[in-house]
């Protein structure tokens, strides 16, 4: 005897659930094309030449921030003749600002920077005095994710306000990997001696410091026109709020031009 009367009734609910297994199948297979289409979109739209002035308009009508003149690219980095941004009294404004960086690499969770160069920056000061000393050193410096700043520049920097500072032809890297920042000072000028170190230091408490500073300056004798060759060294070590700090000041080898 046949058995089709006891199984169409089985047979009735199976066709409707491949019924729904295809109609889902197919709004999630929807869902990712427009997904796919929008990030192609977003990625074709990232490499036009419109593309950076319209992210900084964009981060400017949330964040005290202003750029003139930007040509260039979200995806490949460009240029911005003048970048500003100000907070509380403090103002920093930079010109012939250039940058390049590597987009995909925010994929793997990490921010790389291939160079970020400034012709000068200017610091003005203008926070009034805090009326109590800090208390200490921050608990954490992390970051949202890790960072690479293969080379960075700056022309000249100068910083007005109670401690006036000033230096020139500033270069070096920059790295954190989620525990700690580690900076190269390839070079700095600062008042007639040049300058190169390292430093590292730890981004959860307590912070630890390892850094390194040497340069060599002259010292112009008084009523000569000759100067002193000096060469300089220095090494901190140790959590911040304990900091061991070595300095030696002696007389470099003149050298060959001067002998």
């Amino acid at each position: 005897p046949s058995n089709t009367l006891w199984d169409e009734p089985a047979a009735a609910p199976e066709k409707l659930a491949w019924r729904w297994l295809k109609a889902a199948a197919r709004a999630v297979g929807g869902i990712l094309l427009l997904a796919l289409m929008a990030l192609a979109a977003l990625w074709w739209w990232a490499g036009t030449d419109s593309s950076l002035t319209t992210a900084l308009d964009w981060i400017g009508q949330s964040q005290p921030l202003s750029a003139e003149r930007a040509t260039g690219s979200l995806r490949a980095g460009g240029h911005i003749d003048r970048l500003a941004w100000q907070q509380n009294g403090l103002y920093v404004d930079a010109r012939d600002v250039r940058l390049a960086w590597q987009p995909w690499s925010l994929l793997q969770g990490t921010l790389k920077l291939d160079r970020l160069s400034a012709a000068s920056v200017h610091v003005n000061d203008l926070r009034a005095p805090a009326a109590a000393p800090a208390a200490g050193p921050p608990a954490t410096l992390g970051l949202p994710l890790p960072v690479v700043l293969e080379a960075f520049s700056v022309g000249e920097l100068r910083w007005s306000g109670p401690a006036a500072f000033a230096a020139s032809g500033i270069s070096g890297r920059y790295e954190f990997n989620g525990l700690r920042h580690q900076l190269e000072l390839l070079g700095a000028q600062v008042a007639g001696g040049r300058y190169s170190g390292r430093a590292a230091v730890t981004a959860r408490s307590p912070l630890t410091l390892e850094a390194s500073l040497s340069g060599a300056l002259a010292i112009p004798l008084p009523d000569s026109r000759a100067s002193v060759p000096l060469a300089f060294r220095a090494t901190a070590s140790g959590p911040l709020t304990e900091l061991l700090v070595k300095a030696e000041l002696q007389m470099a080898a003149p050298s060959a031009a001067d002998t």
